[in-house]
C-alpha cells in the first residue's frame, strides 16, 4: 500500500491485537479493504499470531532462521518442563538445553512458510496446562 500513513496505522492495529479473533478479524478487514494479500503482509499477520504465542507462554525471545534458533524463556513462564525433555530425549541432535532457560533448535528451516509453522507447532508443543 502507497499511503504511509495507512500502512503505519494497520502495523500499529496488528502490533496491538490482543488475541487471536482480533488477528482474524483484522486479516478479513484487510482482505475486503485491499484484495488478497502479498506474502509479505501474510508473513507479518504470521509474525503476529507467533508474537501472541509467545507472551501468553512466557517466551522472553524466540529467533529463528534457515538452520534453526532458540527460544528463551521467561523465570515465571508456562512452559511443560516434561515437554522440553520429551523433545530433549527423542531428538537430542535437534533439541538442546543451553542453560535453564534457554531452548537451542538445530533444524535446516529454509523455506519461510515452513519456518512459520515450525516454529506454531514448537510453541504448542510446549504448551503447559497449568
Amino acid at each position: 500500500m502507497a499511503d504511509v500513513h495507512v500502512r503505519l496505522a494497520l502495523y500499529k492495529r496488528i502490533a496491538a491485537a490482543p488475541d487471536e479473533s482480533a488477528l482474524e478479524e483484522l486479516t478479513a478487514e484487510l482482505v475486503d479493504r485491499f484484495g488478497p494479500l502479498p506474502a509479505q503482509t501474510q508473513n507479518l499477520l504470521r509474525t503476529a499470531r507467533i508474537r501472541l504465542l509467545t507472551r501468553q507462554l512466557g517466551v522472553r525471545r524466540l529467533d529463528f532462521g534457515a538452520h534453526g534458533g532458540y527460544l528463551l524463556f521467561e523465570t515465571d513462564n508456562r512452559i511443560d518442563p516434561a515437554a522440553v525433555i520429551r523433545l530433549i530425549q527423542d531428538r537430542s541432535r535437534e533439541y538442546k538445553l543451553e542453560g535453564p532457560l534457554k531452548l537451542r533448535v538445530s533444524r535446516d528451516l529454509d523455506d519461510e512458510l515452513e519456518r512459520f509453522d515450525f516454529v506454531t507447532a514448537l510453541l504448542q508443543r510446549l504448551t503447559s496446562n497449568k
